[in-house]
């Protein structure tokens, strides 16, 4: 991956965090950016994946099966997960299950097949992205925490790196979505042009719902109520706790809706190497 040197420019606007002009590249190849070269220290072994959503957004296809369950090229999209994360070493997940657990427990069982020591938390009731994990057992060392229903090609070792280097509690694993702009764009301030910009590119920091924790972020959930990611993420920064952003430009897709569905289904379909090593698609089936 080659590092491309950009110019970032504030935008003239109150709230700019998350949000870049960069100039156009030369070509049509979208800008690739390149984590800081630092020493590993270490990689992930446990991961807890949230999969007890009911998939509102997702009918008709939740209707009579969990999200985790929808296929993407013949597959449950939680068996293509516990395949990357088992790609990256990772040998123990956690799966907080809710709506229709069963289906989701009985297609995956222990895990064996796929190299993997499965776990699972049976949320009771719906208590958030966040407050399942105040329900599991401590843990030492940090963990990768991701939603069920994301599809993408970051890369978790980057990610855990990232997290490791830079003392951080927690990680936001942040997905550099880019939008054009067809026109030449102005900041104004009062009645003074004060810079121009010739079709830039709108980047915008998008939450990727991958995030890596360590027991010190854990130890701010309360218990037995509901609490997102999102209540986590503020309350650290409240307190002024390091959270730190990774930001990747691989592949990712939130299959939260239909639309997002087909586009993931269709980008899988094009590119499955990106996503997967062929012996992961094929090693220890499932069905």
């Amino acid at each position: 991956m080659n590092e491309i040197a950009v110019t970032e420019y504030v935008l003239p606007v109150e709230r700019s965090g998350g949000v870049r002009l960069v100039p156009r590249p030369a070509t049509a190849d979208p800008v690739k950016l390149t984590p800081p070269k630092t020493g590993g220290t270490g990689a992930p072994t446990h991961a807890v994946v949230m999969a007890g959503g009911r998939g509102l957004r997702l009918h008709p296809h939740t209707l009579t099966s969990p999200k985790p369950l929808v296929t993407v090229d013949g597959k449950p999209i939680v068996e293509i997960i516990l395949r990357q994360l088992r790609g990256f070493d990772i040998t123990h997940v956690t799966l907080c299950v809710g709506y229709l657990a069963s289906m989701i427990k009985d297609f995956l069982g222990e895990g064996r097949q796929l190299g993997l020591k499965l776990d699972y938390y049976v949320d009771q009731e719906p208590l958030g992205t966040a407050g399942p994990l105040a329900a599991l057992p401590e843990w030492d060392e940090p963990v990768v925490v991701m939603n069920a229903d994301v599809l993408t090609a970051l890369n978790f070792g980057e990610l855990y790196s990232t997290h490791q280097n830079r003392g951080a509690v927690l990680t936001v694993a942040a997905h550099v979505m880019e939008m054009p702009i067809s026109q030449g764009l102005l900041a104004v301030s009062g009645s003074t042009v004060q810079g121009l910009w010739e079709k830039p590119r709108m980047e915008l920091d998008v939450c990727a719902g991958v995030y890596v924790l360590s027991a010190e972020a854990r130890a701010e959930i309360p218990a037995d109520r509901r609490f997102d990611m999102t209540d986590l993420i503020q309350a650290l920064l409240d307190q002024g706790r390091p959270v730190v952003a990774h930001r990747f430009t691989n592949a990712w897709h939130d299959m939260g809706t239909p639309e997002g569905l087909e586009q993931a289904r269709r980008s899988f379909a094009e590119h499955r190497s990106d996503y997967l090593p062929r012996q992961s698609w094929t090693n220890g089936s499932l069905s």
